[in-house]
């Protein structure tokens, strides 16, 4: 690797931090909940809270233990392995802004279409008064879009480890003003681990599963419930909209960060 490849990975890496700490900084997201639908919060029965909790943590679980298969029959997966072996034999023949350019463009042309599935899914239920049904949809568009976003950057999902990493990454979506820092934080360490082969024999554990469920859940608690009233059930499709936006922009950030860091430090260690 060349110094100037060097010092490009350093600018790259820089420009991903920046707009991971625009992400953890931005703090609008939590007006409309407090100024808009604090109320509805108050009045929502415990036996439905309970309910949406219980979807969420079941739509987790399921999708670890046996919807990974089916979320892969919902995209070409094959293709997008395909792009990333042209887009890593390109990067071998040198490493430049539009060579790594590849590796952002493959991701990001995956987001754009899974936020535009939630968007369909979240009118069509919500129009009909459907809210607990669609969560094991929401959360399959969801976790289809980080596989794509990982695969894309050269990153496995189907492993305990980046499993994990992936719970991390929802944590920080779903975590508000500073538990986003410091859920990102524990991301990074996480991720570091990984990428050093020092994963912990615990890294998953039901209970993380089910945390991150519930923090989820919690997030999204007012959005879900205003999809189950029939005449402003619409609504839904724009929070689904939102919610699977916030959570792919911070995966491709994690994921590309990780990317970066990683040809950087195999530059390095040919010094």
């Amino acid at each position: 690797m060349k110094a100037s490849e060097k010092r490009l990975l350093r600018r790259q890496i820089a420009m991903a931090e920046k707009k991971e700490k625009k992400y953890l900084s931005y703090r609008a997201d939590s007006k409309m909940n407090v100024d808009v639908f604090s109320g509805i919060r108050k009045k929502i029965p415990e036996k439905v809270l309970t309910a949406l909790e219980t979807a969420f943590e079941k739509g987790f679980f399921f999708i670890f233990e046996k919807g990974t298969g089916l979320i892969e029959k919902t995209g070409n997966f094959d293709q997008i392995k395909a792009q990333l072996a042209l887009n890593r034999y390109e990067l071998q023949m040198g490493i430049n802004k539009e060579t790594l350019k590849n590796f952002d463009v493959a991701a990001g042309n995956k987001s754009i279409g899974n936020k535009s599935i939630s968007t369909v899914e979240g009118a069509a239920l919500g129009v009909f008064g459907i809210g607990l049904p669609d969560i094991p949809v929401f959360l399959g568009v969801i976790f289809k879009s980080i596989y794509e976003i990982a695969i894309s950057y050269g990153f496995d999902y189907d492993s305990d480890a980046e499993r994990a990493y992936i719970l991390s990454i929802i944590k920080i979506a779903a975590s508000k003003e500073a538990g986003k820092i410091i859920a990102s934080h524990e991301c990074d360490l996480l991720g570091e681990k990984i990428d050093c082969g020092e994963i912990p024999e615990d890294v998953l554990t039901e209970e993380d599963i089910r945390n991150t469920s519930n923090l989820l859940a919690t997030s999204l608690l007012v959005a879900k419930f205003i999809q189950g009233i029939t005449i402003i059930g619409s609504i839904g499709a724009v929070f689904n909209y939102s919610w699977v936006s916030k959570i792919s922009k911070i995966a491709k950030i994690k994921y590309k960060k990780r990317f970066l860091t990683g040809l950087l430090k195999e530059y390095l260690k040919t010094l």
